[in-house]
């Protein structure tokens, strides 16, 4: 079979079917992409079944100086000779990795799809096209895969990280799709094809490198994992295929669960913690499911031998940079923390009231179905610190947020001030001598699982009672938080 006949193959197979499709090429001016384009152009020029159109998309990053304008010059030249439309846009990748605090090669890719995004649904060029590309063509390969499946390997993954990249893949919320045609060739067949038909590409220096993990992967490990067995990469293209299908079985059973085991509230979703011991793999699928709420696996795994645990009482917090789990040996509460507030009335046993993210100076209301309450909480500075004030201190650079507010419940334990032992709030209370109606209005505010702060809110007033000693202002403390 000719590589162009296993291409179309490939892409039938994988619900890409190339034919009468516009097609917009990701191209770095590299071997790769230079012989994906030829493989379309051919395409076109020798079968019937017929492109509808091919552009070419090229990012330069000006990571190589001039060369990366060189880059982009050969491109724009490739394109104007063989009459296809061409598209280029020019960033300062590390200005702006430094301006968003990421890795130059996230920033890079994260700008790459957004440009390539923005092409596909620009009217000017798709007027005549229905406004749109039906694929934008990367030239990802299956020597790529495999590297990427044994990086994320190493690092530690689930079946998303080992079954390497995915043959389509949907670009955001447009319906232009990524395609990978050449996830069927190897880096070698690739290479042959272009010296076999005089292809011109452009060598970027940095792919030889050992400095970057994965070009020691390619000329490190994959070589000799070829000395045990010289076909890896096609076998892995089989294994690839079956790992997929394992991914989507898994996903079936995610769904599932979300279907018939969440309960859906107004700001929140609830779990039985039944439900979840029926589970066939309860790790394997609230994980999957999880993830997608920005929660690690090492949380999960936390939160799944929680089950084991049958005497444990109260309950636990488990944070993400998207949403707060709850939970205890009756039920999760999954919230996310767009919702500040939750309505008490249906949960009773977790009496979540507010999740806070601080910045200086914030005051926090939220309504429970007794009262209307207002926190405050504020950065200072020691000069503005009275002891003597309704107000407590907290040492603000031993806080995660966001901060957890909720009322006390049984089994809850802290370090009163002074102290070095833990102390049941219960019995703290009694020492206070609070009255047990008052109890009813006692607060609590944590630092991911731990209690930081223990006060009264009752009419509308906030009255500290303690905070934990591991908090407390010391000789070394420089940020200062004030809450009343």
């Amino acid at each position: 079979m000719t590589i162009i006949k296993t291409i179309q193959s490939f892409s039938k197979k994988n619900n890409f079917d190339l034919e009468n499709k516009s097609i917009l090429v990701a191209t770095s001016g590299g071997v790769d992409s230079m012989v994906l384009i030829d493989i379309l152009l051919q395409i076109n020029a020798i079968s019937n079944q017929k492109i509808k159109k091919i552009g070419i998309a090229h990012c330069n990053f000006s990571l190589r100086g001039n060369e990366s304008d060189e880059d982009e010059e050969f491109i724009k030249n490739y394109a104007a000779t063989n009459n296809i439309p061409f598209h280029s846009i020019k960033f300062n990748t590390k200005e702006l990795a430094a301006e968003q605090q990421k890795s130059i090669q996230l920033i890079a890719r994260e700008l790459r799809y957004d440009f390539f995004e923005k092409i596909s649904q620009e009217n000017e060029y798709n007027n005549e096209y229905n406004n749109e590309y039906d694929f934008v063509a990367t030239a990802h390969h299956l020597s790529d895969s495999l590297e990427t499946s044994i990086y994320h390997l190493s690092k530690g993954t689930g079946i998303a990280g080992i079954r390497g990249i995915l043959p389509k893949r949907k670009v955001s919320t447009n319906k232009a799709q990524i395609i990978r045609p050449l996830l069927c060739l190897t880096k070698a067949e690739i290479l042959n094809y272009a010296n076999q038909n005089n292809l011109t590409w452009r060598e970027d220096a940095s792919n030889q490198t050992e400095k970057y993990k994965r070009n020691f992967i390619r000329h490190q490990i994959i070589p000799r994992l070829k000395e045990i067995n010289p076909d890896t990469e096609k076998t892995f293209l089989d294994t690839s295929e079956r790992l997929r299908s394992m991914e989507n079985l898994l996903q079936f059973h995610v769904n599932q669960f979300e279907k018939t085991i969440l309960v859906n509230k107004d700001k929140s979703k609830s779990i039985q913690v039944s439900e979840i011991k029926n589970l066939i793999e309860p790790l394997l699928i609230i994980s999957e499911f999880l993830k997608k709420k920005g929660f690690s696996y090492k949380q999960t795994q936390q939160i799944i031998k929680q089950l084991e645990n049958s005497e444990q009482e109260e309950t636990k917090t488990f944070i993400s940079k998207s949403h707060v789990l709850y939970t205890n040996q009756k039920r999760w509460l999954l919230v996310n923390q767009k919702e500040n507030q939750l309505n008490n009335k249906n949960d009773d046993e977790f009496l979540i009231d507010l999740t806070i993210h601080f910045n200086n100076s914030e005051k926090y209301s939220f309504k429970n179905e007794e009262q209307e309450i207002t926190l405050i909480l504020k950065k200072c500075d020691l000069k503005e610190v009275d002891f003597k004030s309704e107000a407590m201190y907290l040492d603000l650079d031993k806080l995660e947020f966001p901060l957890v507010l909720r009322k006390w419940q049984n089994g809850d334990k802290f370090i009163p001030l002074g102290m070095k032992n833990k102390k049941n709030i219960g019995d703290f209370l009694t020492d206070l001598k609070i009255p047990i109606h008052q109890r009813n209005f006692v607060y609590v505010l944590l630092s991911k699982n731990e209690i930081v702060w223990v006060g009264i809110i009752e009419n509308n007033k906030v009255t500290g009672l303690r905070i934990n000693n591991n908090f407390k202002l010391t000789k070394s403390t420089q940020n200062i938080i004030k809450v009343n």
